[in-house]
């Protein structure tokens, strides 16, 4: 489950590896100014939320031990 997210800057062509993880992956969401993506990360029952900011900043930790169960 080797996971990688890109960005690529249109006005330059510029690409970047904004981040690189190996974890189970669940959903992502651009902030509203396209700054920041959010994404639930997982792995047993250690699943977090992340901020991730684009211009290469520390990842942030939102929640821990955060779970989607069905059923």
């Amino acid at each position: 489950n080797d996971m990688e997210i890109r960005v690529l800057t249109l006005a330059d062509q510029r690409e970047s590896t904004l981040v690189a993880w190996d974890r189970d992956l669940r959903d992502l969401v651009w902030s509203a100014d396209g700054a920041r993506l959010y994404a639930g990360v997982g792995g047993d029952w250690d699943w977090q939320v992340w901020e991730i900011p684009v211009d290469g900043g520390p990842i942030a930790v939102l929640a821990r031990e955060a779970a989607a169960i069905g059923n």
